[in-house]
């Protein structure tokens, strides 16, 4: 992060590493050459922090779809598993996915677990899931 000279062309790529896991709102603050400053819109980025994966909303309604961020490059190839609080399996779903259809989920705590493509579990998680009317 920092102040970059620009090229000219009007494209600048700025990358922001170490955001804390959930919502964070950022807005851009650009230097024209004459010394003004022109503001972005206010952005809502979504990061999973330091964790491999991140669903959201968390709490999640089972009439809406849960999405999903991959953290991982490597996870992609793997799979996530859904469990409900007895440890039943309820779902199986390829890691690359990006949402998934709870609408089937129990009410409750759902455990996930995401693994890579030899079974090795990368990462566990709950998600709060809540029945809504369908």
């Amino acid at each position: 992060p920092g102040i970059r000279a620009g090229t000219g062309n009007g494209i600048y790529h700025q990358f922001i590493e170490g955001l804390d896991e959930g919502i964070t709102y950022l807005r851009a603050r650009i230097l024209l050459k004459n010394g003004a400053s022109v503001y972005t819109e206010t952005l809502q980025v979504i990061s999973s922090g330091f964790k491999p994966l991140l669903f959201y909303p968390n709490p999640a309604n089972t009439t809406t779809s849960l999405k999903f961020i991959l953290r991982s490059a490597s996870a992609r190839e793997g799979q996530i598993l859904f469990f409900d609080i007895t440890g039943r399996l309820l779902m199986k779903l390829p890691a690359r996915a990006g949402s998934v259809n709870i609408s089937a989920f129990p009410g409750g705590v759902v455990i996930y677990r995401l693994a890579d493509v030899k079974g090795k579990v990368l990462h566990t998680g709950k998600i709060l899931v809540i029945r809504g009317k369908q």
